[in-house]
């Protein structure tokens, strides 16, 4: 059996954050663990055929080798005739962006017997479209109802997902789904080799005292002007620091001049655009507590990475992130500000009460990307 995996969005972005973050952790477990028979693939538009990508080669780069992205490609293709009766071909990348749209190749994959499966990380292009591009709606929708038609397997995360799905479909022509739910990894791999050190600039503002920490993307779903509304209302005057990590995304360019502009920024207020893993890793560690304001999420990693470091969560009271966070995280109403103000300033002025949530959060029971890994395979061997 052959697991064939299209990695082109992955192979196009020089990030790795959220989707590429858990692509990458899965991959290269299985690529060093043999787990079975990989090809990870790239489609080329022009000649409508998939570049085949050298594992070993991904392995040395997604681990800190020092490598060019153009040499993990191999002169080896893959015609969409070749594809055969002993292949599974499973999506797990943003790929709802490619050129090589899912209405046209899933039929074709199972005319020939292939069989498919998607990693469904959320439907929120579908639910909450308001926070997203309209082309990634668009995309979105085009890829997921593929999916939902042709494919013998979708995967998702968390039960509120698998949840949200089943609703979508009630008044749709599927009537079976075959969905599984499987459980993301915490202890994300870091660069053993040529990574960057720990810039002054970071260091720089983990000295300047306690700050709330958010990790991920700056979009308008993540909710970030939630966190510096409180701020600006009244953390900022009790000497606590703000600190934003996350590349910036789409439709959110005011927001970040906001930011930038603000009176506070460098002092209080900090953006960290282009942090490495060994950098978030540092504000993980050094973070008063993670703030996680989102109005929707597929899974919500930054909490189960902020409970490995043993750091309190202050997560939005949606269905999906207490599924994550449970017992674990303290949870506030998007709808009252003054709700998340409170739950900062008993942190601060309790220190039992934050001693406490850091005692508790050392009986959360994570889960490995190994272990991820080696569920999500067991699934795809099992079709």
């Amino acid at each position: 059996m052959v697991i064939c995996i299209d990695v082109t969005e992955m192979l196009n972005v020089d990030f790795i954050s959220g989707i590429q973050r858990v692509v990458k952790e899965i991959l290269i477990r299985w690529i060093q663990n043999n787990t079975f028979d990989l090809q990870l693939l790239k489609y080329d538009f022009a000649k409508e055929c998939f570049v085949l990508v050298d594992n070993e080669k991904f392995y040395d780069y997604y681990t800190g080798k020092y490598l060019q992205k153009d040499e993990l490609l191999t002169k080896d293709f893959i015609l969409l005739k070749d594809f055969r009766e002993n292949m599974i071909f499973f999506d797990m990348d943003s790929v709802w962006m490619n050129f090589c749209k899912r209405s046209w190749l899933l039929p074709i994959l199972k005319k020939q017997g292939v069989r498919t499966a998607a990693l469904i990380y959320d439907i929120i292009p579908i639910t909450d479209s308001q926070y997203c591009h309209e082309f990634t709606t668009l995309n979105f929708m085009e890829y997921l109802g593929a999916h939902l038609k042709y494919s013998d397997l979708i995967i998702t995360n968390a039960e509120a997902t698998k949840n949200a799905i089943s609703e979508l479909i009630l008044d749709t022509e599927v009537k079976t789904l075959n969905c599984k739910v499987v459980k993301l990894g915490s202890d994300f791999e870091t660069k053993k080799s040529g990574d960057k050190q720990i810039r002054e600039q970071v260091k720089s503002i983990v000295s300047k005292g306690k700050y709330v920490l958010m990790v991920g993307t700056l979009e308008p779903r993540k909710n970030h002007q939630y966190a510096l509304r409180a701020f600006e209302k009244k953390l900022f005057q009790k000497n606590l620091n703000l600190v934003f990590a996350g590349r910036v995304g789409w439709n959110i360019e005011k927001f970040v001049e906001q930011v930038h502009q603000h009176s506070k920024y460098d002092t209080q207020l900090f953006h960290i655009q282009d942090a490495s893993d060994t950098e978030i890793n540092y504000l993980y560690e050094n973070a008063f507590v993670v703030a996680f304001p989102s109005f929707n999420e597929g899974f919500g990693l930054p909490i189960i990475e902020a409970f490995d470091r043993g750091i309190p969560v202050l997560a939005a009271d949606k269905a999906v992130l207490r599924e994550v966070g449970g017992d674990y995280c303290e949870y506030f109403n998007l709808n009252n500000i003054d709700e998340f103000i409170k739950e900062i300033e008993e942190l601060m002025n309790k220190p039992e009460k934050y001693c406490y949530l850091k005692k508790k959060i050392e009986g959360y029971k994570k889960t490995m990307w190994e272990e991820t890994a080696l569920n999500m395979g067991a699934l795809l061997t099992n079709l």
